[in-house]
């Protein structure tokens, strides 16, 4: 998918990320619509797809993050819905509040059927992510 130069310029919010061994951190921080949301996860695909048959999972820190439009929600919820990758075991999402994981568990009702946990703090979703935890992931 191409990102035209006048989408550029309407993205909200800022994401980036860095790869620690087998699991990828993304970091979000402001408000998102859709445009920023979509290059978000447009960045999480490719992220994941570097990592070819590799087993790998996702943590995306939200903690920074203060809301989303419904129409970022509806992204993430085509990408939950789309996403088929054999490779990726587990997805954490740190929030700042409860209420805003309870928020996006609402609006994105396809996070349900995925290996995806909701933390409210770093360290315990990166233990959580470690290989030596994925029994206890169920």
């Amino acid at each position: 998918m191409q990102i035209s130069f006048e989408e550029r310029m309407l993205e909200h919010g800022t994401f980036s990320y860095q790869v620690q061994d087998t699991i990828i951190v993304f970091t979000l921080v402001g408000d998102f619509n859709e445009y920023g949301m979509q290059a978000c996860l447009n960045a999480e695909k490719e992220a994941i797809e570097s990592f070819g048959n590799k087993p790998c999972s996702l943590l995306v820190d939200c903690s920074r993050a203060t809301g989303a439009t419904p129409e970022a929600h509806q992204a993430i919820d085509s990408f939950y819905r789309d996403i088929r990758y054999e490779n990726l075991t587990a997805i954490a999402l740190v929030y700042a509040s409860e209420l805003l994981a309870r928020i996006e568990e609402r609006c994105i009702p396809e996070m349900k059927n995925h290996r995806v946990k909701s933390f409210f703090d770093l360290t315990t979703a990166l233990s959580w992510l470690q290989p030596d935890t994925a029994l206890q992931r169920s």
